[in-house]
């Protein structure tokens, strides 16, 4: 494990409440100009505020500025953005509203449902997944039903592809599972528990798929103590984990490069939720899949000068340029880290 020590921290105080949560980084592409240096191009990461739930933060790594607009509900489970950065899909109490913010955010439609296990949307743009009670993946252009399934799932993500859809399935026995289904033949559903280490069960709270999904990125919750978690790279043709990583106290992040090379993962715990954390984040190089790298926060300084910052939600610029991140431990500020 080594350091990184060409990465470089900065620091935006806004003044959030607690509970800031991160989502999806979309680009916001705009003319070149005709003359000059090659632009940076602006990337948006939409933080939306727990304790105010009516309210959104929009950041600007290039600049390192903010904004924020408020809609005419509250957000209870999770948000997300579409392929275009044009909409924004939040899950309220009893509907999914969908926001244009492409200019002044206003609510353009819902889609009725109490989604508590959040929504995702295809890369490509054309579906979006909704998760609870049960799975619904509906057309993005009409939200014409595409596929539904009775099962209780949460945190969906689809395939790097698009032709898969993965989420935490509830149903899955007194631990957790994963749940799979493809979108080339939706009568192929999987659902997998995982028994990684013999006698002591665990329940997926995260799983991300590498781009060829041969390999799957396992955020897992242990059931040896309450605040064991661990990190695991799982070949599902094998039914066999190739590498593990025990963290404590979790609770936290995981998203891959753009070009699926690496892993980014953190370990924050909550303010209510175990001990101390480490001030780390882990870098996994997937190729050799290896823990390729922890990066220190420890020097990074709190509001008051003295507690250092501990990443919580993260998520990278498609550029590969950022990591953009808050932190966990209730100081509110918007970090960014060049990669």
């Amino acid at each position: 494990m080594t350091c990184k020590p060409a990465s470089v921290w900065r620091r935006l105080w806004p003044v959030f409440v607690s509970a800031v949560i991160l989502a999806l980084i979309v680009a916001c592409n705009g003319d070149d100009p005709p003359v000059g240096p090659e632009p940076v191009e602006e990337y948006v990461v939409y933080f939306w505020d727990g304790d105010v739930p009516a309210w959104y933060y929009r950041y600007y790594p290039a600049t390192n500025s903010v904004d924020s607009f408020k809609v005419p509900f509250e957000t209870y489970w999770g948000y997300e953005l579409s392929a275009d950065g044009s909409r924004l899909y939040a899950c309220g109490l009893d509907s999914v509203y969908v926001v244009d913010v492409t200019d002044s955010p206003i609510v353009v439609d819902h889609i009725p449902g109490r989604y508590r296990g959040g929504v995702a949307v295809s890369r490509d743009g054309p579906l979006i997944a909704l998760s609870g009670a049960e799975l619904q993946i509906l057309r993005s252009s009409d939200h014409s039903l595409v596929f539904s399934d009775t099962d209780e799932t949460h945190s969906g993500v689809f395939s790097y592809d698009s032709r898969a859809l993965y989420a935490v399935d509830w149903n899955a026995g007194d631990h957790w599972g994963v749940y799979r289904v493809s979108l080339d033949d939706t009568t192929d559903v999987s659902r997998k528990q995982f028994l990684s280490t013999p006698g002591c069960p665990c329940s997926p709270l995260r799983v991300v798929p590498l781009q060829d999904e041969s390999i799957w990125l396992v955020y897992q919750k242990l059931q040896t103590g309450p605040f064991d978690y661990r990190l695991e790279l799982y070949d599902p043709l094998l039914d066999s984990v190739l590498w593990s990583q025990f963290l404590s106290p979790g609770h936290g992040d995981a998203v891959l490069t753009p070009d699926g090379r690496f892993a980014y993962v953190t370990n924050p715990g909550t303010i209510l939720h175990g001990p101390p954390p480490p001030k780390e984040i882990y870098r996994i190089d997937l190729e050799t899949g290896q823990l390729d790298a922890t990066i220190s926060t420890a020097a990074i300084p709190g509001p008051d000068g003295n507690r250092a910052v501990v990443i919580g939600r993260i998520a990278i610029t498609p550029d590969g340029r950022w990591l953009v991140g808050n932190n966990n431990l209730g100081d509110w500020g918007i970090y960014r880290m060049n990669l």
